[in-house]
């Protein structure tokens, strides 16, 4: 059943993404990159205290993949993280109020002021549904877990459309983003409620703590680090160049989908096999799933990097042109950004979370200096595009770093021709896209050649390589039937 639970948790994120997308896509064109702007710096803001309340979700799910009681498990979280949203509040409105009325910072506009403020509620209820979100996973059951953010997405997605085509900007988009949310809360109680009573387990909050003191540490500097580039290019720019930022980031992170699917079952996953000491059959899952997106994603990831400019253009509209060039980078850094990430959930698998805390220390340190260089008047100056590039460098910075500590605490074995293959076609897509852009050679034979050739040649270099045949692409395919995803979808309904 593995492979119908990662196409069921990569799939609906994947499909939601592409409404998401669609979505995005009709909203920036009709409100322009300052409303844009406008709600990425407000979620920003409201994510800098965000990590006091994320602090127990992967200690959760580790615990309760390892058969840990689970409705004591449930009622421990439940306890822990409305303390933490408390606490949330305190951090996040003591914060905005200082500056207000003490530190006398003025904001850009009042409009900002009021998309903080309901951003912050926002970011409070996500984190209650989190914990039925985090217990499916633990269990690996994906579809219970994915199904109150699918009712949640489909709500708001079409929902803002109408918003803005009803004349409505930034505070009205906000607020609904805050009425979707409450209204999956009661679907999440009657999920959770199946499974049994909720019982407060003191010694379990042990249990918790040890793993949350490291996780605490590592997403204060995830989140310095993914929020920061953002804060930083509005604080030496503008609202305007953090929307063609956040624009492309939106339409070229698509790819982290597939990593968060892969995060969110390879971690319960190697959890349990870690702890039978199966490092034969983690090899083996990692090396088909490098296969797999060698063979189906990394080809689509290219043509996207090549073509950005008419992307961008055909959904975005001519004024979001600046984002061509970081959509380019940020589509190539989100998938290697999947690849390295089942290295990551060795560490975590297998409890080392300090690791994962020791690494984002060592990501931070090289991010102060690199964000500085290229998006800094006093430097490069490269605006979105220096963000982008930035995040190309941290992927790559994270992903040798997962590499080098997996293979010190585990058996792994890294497939170097795989690795080899990807850096080739990576340069070719370079050399391409340095001729195309930057000596403006455009025409319409060189652009069928592309699109029609380039892929020939990638799939041409996998079959001379015996990892590309016609064998494999069919029993992959198989594995799509939606009889099995039915099966799979019914045998979850009758478990608890």
């Amino acid at each position: 059943m593995l492979p119908q639970k990662f196409i069921i948790q990569f799939g609906s994120n994947f499909g939601l993404k592409i409404l998401g997308m669609f979505a995005g896509i009709v909203v920036a064109r009709i409100v322009g990159p300052e409303v844009i702007g406008t709600l990425s710096y407000g979620m920003a803001y409201v994510s800098l205290f965000s990590i006091v309340m994320g602090i127990f979700g992967t200690p959760h799910i580790k615990l309760v993949s390892e058969g840990k009681p689970i409705d004591k498990c449930i009622g421990t979280y439940y306890t822990l993280q409305f303390g933490s949203i408390f606490f949330y509040f305190m951090l996040t409105f003591g914060w905005f109020f200082i500056q207000k009325y003490i530190l006398k910072v003025q904001f850009e506009n009042n409009i900002i002021e009021v998309v903080i403020i309901v951003y912050i509620f926002k970011k409070a209820l996500d984190k209650i549904l989190i914990v039925s979100e985090d217990t499916f996973l633990a269990k690996m059951q994906q579809f219970k877990s994915n199904l109150p953010k699918l009712i949640m997405e489909l709500l708001y997605h079409p929902g803002r459309i109408v918003i803005v085509l009803l004349g409505y900007r930034a505070i009205t988009l906000a607020s609904w983003d805050l009425l979707t949310t409450i209204l999956v809360l009661p679907i999440v109680y009657k999920l959770l409620k199946r499974i049994g009573n909720f019982k407060y387990d003191k010694l379990l909050v042990k249990e918790y703590f040890k793993y949350a003191f490291p996780i605490a540490l590592y997403m204060v500097l995830g989140i310095l680090i993914s929020q920061g580039d953002k804060l930083l290019l509005h604080f030496y720019t503008s609202t305007k160049e953090l929307g063609y930022y956040s624009s492309a980031y939106s339409i070229g992170g698509f790819v982290l989908l597939l990593g968060n699917s892969v995060g969110q079952i390879f971690f319960p996953l190697f959890s349990d096999l870690i702890t039978k000491n199966d490092w034969l059959t983690i090899n083996d899952k990692i090396q088909k799933f490098h296969k797999l997106i060698l063979v189906f994603i990394l080809p689509s990831v290219c043509l996207i990097a090549l073509f950005s400019e008419q992307l961008v253009t055909i959904f975005l509209g001519a004024q979001y042109q600046p984002s061509s060039i970081p959509f380019s980078i940020i589509a190539i850094s989100s998938f290697f950004f999947i690849w390295f990430m089942p290295y990551g959930s060795v560490i975590t698998g297998k409890g080392k979370f300090y690791l994962y805390a020791l690494i984002s220390g060592i990501k931070l340190l090289l991010f102060s200096f690199s964000i500085t260089l290229l998006i800094s008047p006093d430097f490069l100056n490269l605006g979105a595009i220096g963000v982008a590039l930035n995040t190309l460098f941290m992927t790559f910075t994270e992903g040798g770093l997962y590499i080098y500590f997996s293979k010190r605490i585990g058996e792994i074995n890294v497939n170097k021709i795989y690795l080899f293959v990807n850096f080739i076609i990576v340069c070719i897509v370079l050399v391409l896209f340095v001729i195309i852009t930057f000596f403006n050679v455009y025409t319409n034979f060189i652009w069928l050649f592309i699109f029609l050739g380039f892929p020939g040649l990638i799939y041409l270099l996998l079959f001379k390589m015996k990892i590309f045949n016609y064998a494999y692409v069919k029993d992959s395919l198989n594995q799509f039937k939606p009889l099995l995803l039915k099966n799979y979808i019914k045998k979850e309904f009758k478990e608890k």
